[in-house]
Parts: structure tokens; sequence; C-alpha cells
């Protein structure tokens, strides 16, 4: 990274200064320190421009889903509605989050079922995966236990004891 070399030199000179015998030492020892306060701020700003650009994609990545809540949405679909390639897609979730688009999604239905049967707890959980886009509630029973580590028939179960 070109901006970290130059940072490496310039500690270097201020090192070197540090040990120098001029009487401009410490005036060239703030100067050198101004310059590398300059250089990792405008690292930092660089740095936040591109945090920003990715955040941006994952709100509106986020947004989408929640929008189409009711359909069966893949990654495909989000990353065709932000105007990016899948695998660029993929390798936004996968540096950022940790975890794939896939997933995001299926993390972004979940918490709605849940918020679905705290709403409604009478509602079926079948009535509640065909709502969220999912072809069987065999497969949703299977996400949702997968992601919160319960069936939808514990966490229901578990909502009647509070």
């Amino acid at each position: 990274d070109p901006c970290s070399v130059s940072i490496r030199k310039r500690l270097d000179s201020l090192r070197k200064t540090a040990c120098g015998d001029s009487e401009m030492r410490e005036l060239i020892g703030r100067a050198e320190i101004l310059r590398v306060h300059a250089e990792l701020y405008n690292l930092s700003l660089n740095l936040t421009a591109v945090n920003t650009e990715l955040s941006g994609y994952l709100m509106n990545a986020e947004a989408y889903i929640r929008r189409h809540l009711s359909e069966d949405i893949s990654p495909r679909d989000v990353a065709d509605a932000l105007h990016l390639s899948y695998s660029h897609l993929a390798r936004i979730f996968k540096n950022n989050l940790k975890i794939s688009a896939a997933k995001f999604i299926n993390e972004i239905k979940i918490s709605a079922a849940e918020q679905m049967m705290i709403e409604n707890t009478e509602r079926s959980i079948t009535d509640i995966a065909f709502s969220l886009g999912y072809s069987s509630s065999s497969f949703f029973t299977r996400k949702f236990t997968e992601i919160r580590g319960q069936s939808p028939a514990q966490f229901r179960k578990m909502l009647k004891l509070l």
C-alpha cells in the first residue's frame, strides 16, 4: 500500500531527525508529525468512503429484502436489484458480515417470522412460511432451526411461557 509506505518513510525520517544535533530538530520533528497525521487523516477519509459505499449496499440489500419478504427471493435477485454482479454482492456479504447473502436473506425472513408469531400467536407456522415466500413449511422450519437453534414450534412454546 503506497500510503503506508509513505507513512513509514516519514516516521523513519522523524526518528532520524530526533537523533540529530540540529537546533531545528524540534520544528522538523513537529512538521513530520503533522505530515504523518495528514496522511493518516487522508487514509481514514478514503476508508470511510469505501465503508460508506459498502454500508449503502448492505442497507439497500436489506431494504430490498424487506420490501420483497413475501417473495421467494435469491441473492441473485438482490444483486440484480442493486445493479451488482452476484459475485461482487457475495464478496460484500462475506467480507463485511461474515455470512452469505442467502443466510442474510433468511436471517431477515426468520426475524419477520418471529415478529409474526409474537403479534399473532394463533397464526399457523405453515401460513407464516408461505407468507414469507418459503415454498414449504418443512424448508422454513429447517432454516428457522438452523438460524435460531430451535424450531418455530419451540419458539412459539417459549412465547407462551413468557
